[in-house]
């Protein structure tokens, strides 16, 4: 797949994502019909919610820059964001680092993710671009959201989409927002290495949240024909 060179360019309803997590926070996705944004703030990289450098010294005065940098800061104490995994296939590193051996993957579209959050004006489905933040000629537009849409080269294999919203407590650290689990859920994977009492488990709980949809074992797991 060929990435846009244009940050803002919307991501296409049929392009397949991955959501790679643990039973516990599957069991809350089910549970609270909602799925969790954190705010930016709590993710491990300091670049989260900055801007290249380039970008910021094109303004034309040290005010202007300040000014700027203190709106970005007051911007994202309400910003929260949910990250999801674009691919045709699995990612045999996103069930190592995100899932664990009792993991799960939730295999969607960017359409039914975009159903499933009903009032669709509050969130942006973006595109995670991975730059070089001494040198973002990438980026052609700006809009408010582009610092939550950037990223190191370094993380390019996440291959990360993004749901973006401001509709967020100011000083949260993160909120959950509604979904419906139905319209979002197309495909449930357990881990390649996961049992079968596990998958039995995971299919059993869905069933109680009346989710019809067949768990299968992630097909990592098998084998080559003789």
């Amino acid at each position: 797949m060929v990435l846009p060179t244009d940050a803002l360019r919307s991501v296409p309803d049929d392009i397949t994502l991955w959501k790679y997590l643990n039973f516990r926070k599957f069991v809350s996705v089910l549970e609270m019909k909602a799925l969790y944004f954190p705010n930016p703030s709590q993710f491990d990289d300091p670049y989260e919610g900055r801007i290249p450098g380039a970008l910021l010294n094109a303004l034309p005065t040290r005010t202007q820059r300040n000014q700027f940098v203190d709106m970005l800061d007051a911007m994202q104490s309400s910003v929260a964001v949910d990250c999801w995994h674009y691919n045709e296939y699995e990612s045999e590193a996103m069930w190592k680092i995100y899932s664990g051996e009792k993991g799960l993957s939730i295999r969607t579209t960017a359409g039914d993710l975009r159903r499933s959050l009903g009032n669709q004006e509050l969130f942006e489905v973006r595109w995670v671009q991975y730059i070089d933040y001494d040198n973002p000629g990438v980026l052609e537009n700006f809009d408010i959201y582009l610092p939550y849409q950037c990223k190191r080269k370094s993380f390019e294999h996440e291959k990360e989409v993004r749901v973006i919203t401001r509709d967020i407590e100011s000083g949260a650290s993160g909120r959950y927002c509604e979904i419906d689990v139905n319209a979002l859920i197309g495909e449930v994977f357990v881990a390649p290495d996961s049992e079968d009492w596990f998958r039995d488990l995971v299919g059993s709980v869905m069933n109680r949240y009346e989710i019809s949809r067949k768990v299968q074992r992630s097909t990592l797991a098998n084998r080559p024909a003789p």
